[in-house]
């Protein structure tokens, strides 16, 4: 369900590196459509997510800044 690859962001710089890679505290971005590579927290305002792969919900999930995010969910509206 997680991609293999993810692009963290280093000193206002963007780098793709494996998601084994990643590691606590990392700041990622996940493009619209784009599944999360690993569980976080949410750092924008705020953004739907699709956890049916998780959850089997079907309808997308409003989180907002501070709440966690789990692996394998999908960003559906908007550059996170």
């Amino acid at each position: 369900l997680k991609p293999d690859t993810a692009i963290r962001l280093r000193n206002g710089v963007r780098e793709t590196v494996a998601q084994r890679d990643l590691r606590p505290g990392d700041v990622i971005e996940v493009a619209a459509g784009g599944r999360l590579p690993a569980d976080g927290q949410l750092l924008s305002p705020f953004a739907s997510f699709d956890e049916s792969a998780l959850t089997g919900e079907s309808v997308p999930v409003e989180r907002q800044a501070g709440e966690r995010v789990a692996a394998g969910a999908t960003s559906v509206d908007r550059l996170v």
